[in-house]
């Protein structure tokens, strides 16, 4: 065993999971997001995810972190789907999965992605579906090798000084 496993954001881990997401999308997204975004990130992330821990909305909002010697590596959140989101009721959404750049190709990924699903199932969601840059060719590709689908919806977010192409992506749970 390498230490690496998956479990409930706890409060302490807020901080961790707010510099992930910063680290991450600053090397992914620099060419699609406003640096101005990406700013944003370091500074209101944490507050968020700390919400999003201890006064979650309902009880099917988690957060999940990929912990590996105790250190948070990845998370991802799930929640269930908004309607504008255009599924079935019944529908769960994987809100975001991000790993940090310096822990990739570790597992953590697939890790995060199984227990976002089994989440979801026992939430008794009977689908999924997740918003993704149409630009983002990794984690789109790291989703359809796991089942998910592109279903052609897409839609576009104004970004200030940019239009951020989001498509959709869904899987049966």
């Amino acid at each position: 065993m390498d230490g690496s496993y998956v479990r409930l954001a706890l409060p302490r881990d807020v901080g961790a999971v707010a510099a992930v997401q910063s680290r991450a999308w600053n090397a992914d997204y620099a060419d699609l997001l406003p640096a101005v975004v990406r700013a944003r990130v370091e500074t209101s992330a944490a507050a968020t995810w700390a919400e999003a821990v201890e006064r979650p909305p309902t009880s099917a909002h988690h957060l999940l972190v990929a912990v590996q010697e105790e250190v948070v590596c990845g998370f991802a959140a799930v929640v269930p789907a908004e309607p504008e989101d255009g599924g079935p009721t019944g529908v769960g959404a994987l809100e975001l999965l991000a790993v940090d750049p310096d822990h990739r190709r570790a597992g953590h990924g697939s890790r995060l992605l199984a227990a976002a699903v089994d989440t979801l199932r026992i939430d008794r969601f009977a689908g999924a579906v997740c918003w993704l840059a149409q630009a983002d060719t990794v984690q789109t590709g790291f989703l359809t090798a796991a089942g998910w689908a592109v279903d052609g919806v897409l839609r576009e977010l104004d970004m200030g000084d940019r239009v951020l192409v989001e498509q959709r992506l869904v899987t049966r749970l």
